[in-house]
């Protein structure tokens, strides 16, 4: 589909680059819907972590196609599924609309019947033309779903969600500020954002910042803000160190390497998949990236993160490198927090 659109039906998003495409591809969607053109993508699947936006995105569709579309919840949906008579209900229900929008359908994991169901309904849908929408966790194992809903949700478009980037969590936390009318700095929201990698989070940290305004009267120094976010359960010690270690140790260098003037391939692309993951997780100047990593120049920084951004969209080798490294750095310092 090569639909050229006048619409645009998610100017207001915020997205990174790997995610304005899943945009364009759900606009072309829309387009179908509303003008009952045949599409080949069907159904789609939408996948993500908690907390990237896919119900959100859901919700957002639903509310562009207006009366075309029926969003259920899977807990919701589960009520029907739950009743032989009920699914005959739900089925006739359908038939009125162009699109459904299934969300969250990890949550059925313990629930075999369910999902028998569920599979039933969408391979009606699928026979009669209906748009199919789903979300999933990204984390779902394929054997915690029914190989019959499993197959059926995965024969159509599979749409991967990312977590937004610091440059994102940003921009949602000075989203967040001004609907709550919090005059916050940039170094506020640069806090916030490398403390919160979901949006939820992101939202429950300015809402407690508002709370802490309105009871205080002030608004919280950067100090203030660290014990608030701690408070709430969005503190986080990930540093430059744990980053390095991580990226050494995949690499198989030690710190003092990685800090060194070694110049062969494979410690340039690990001291460079360091600097990305320093500037992106940690959102660290440039000036200051250089001089953690044996004070080097701030444009060798901005090469090395500039050179990282562009390989991990058309290598896939490197894209589940950096992916599994960004994780690792993320998961391991968890476990050391919790310990």
């Amino acid at each position: 589909m090569n639909t050229i659109l006048e619409e645009d039906y998610f100017t207001d998003i915020l997205v990174n680059t790997r995610s304005q495409d899943n945009l364009v591809v759900l606009s072309e969607i829309i387009h179908s819907i509303n003008t009952k053109t045949p599409y080949p993508y069907n159904p789609v699947l939408i996948r993500g972590k908690s907390g990237s936006g896919k119900t959100y995105l859901l919700q957002r569709i639903r509310n562009i196609l207006d009366k075309k579309a029926l969003y259920f919840h899977i807990r919701e949906l589960s009520f029907f599924l739950k009743d032989r008579e009920k699914v005959s209900e739900l089925l006739d229900k359908i038939d009125t609309y162009e699109c459904v929008i299934f969300d969250d359908i990890h949550l059925l994991r313990d629930e075999e019947e369910i999902q028998e169901e569920l599979a039933y309904i969408i391979e009606i849908c699928v026979n009669k033309n209906k748009g199919i929408i789903i979300s999933l966790n990204v984390d779902t194992q394929n054997k915690e779903l029914i190989p019959q809903l499993m197959s059926r949700i995965s024969m159509g478009l599979v749409l991967n969600i990312p977590e937004p980037d610091l440059d994102i969590r940003m921009r949602y936390a000075q989203i967040c500020m001004e609907e709550y009318s919090i005059k916050l700095t940039k170094e506020h929201c640069l806090v916030i954002a490398r403390k919160c990698n979901q949006y939820r989070s992101i939202r429950s940290s300015v809402i407690n910042i508002k709370a802490f305004e309105q009871r205080t009267g002030n608004i919280p120094d950067i100090n203030e803000l660290e014990r608030i976010l701690s408070q709430s359960g969005h503190s986080s010690n990930l540093d430059n160190e744990h980053i390095i270690h991580v990226v050494a140790s995949r690499y198989g260098y030690t710190h003092k390497e990685m800090r060194s003037k070694k110049r062969d391939p494979r410690i340039v692309e690990a001291r460079q998949i360091a600097m990305y993951l320093c500037r992106k997780l940690l959102g660290l100047a440039y000036v200051e990236i250089g001089k953690i990593f044996g004070g080097k120049d701030h444009t060798t920084v901005i090469y090395a993160v500039r050179k990282i951004e562009k390989i991990i969209v058309r290598n896939k080798d490197m894209h589940i490198i950096v992916t599994e490294l960004t994780n690792s750095c993320k998961n391991d310092q968890f476990l050391k927090i919790a310990n």
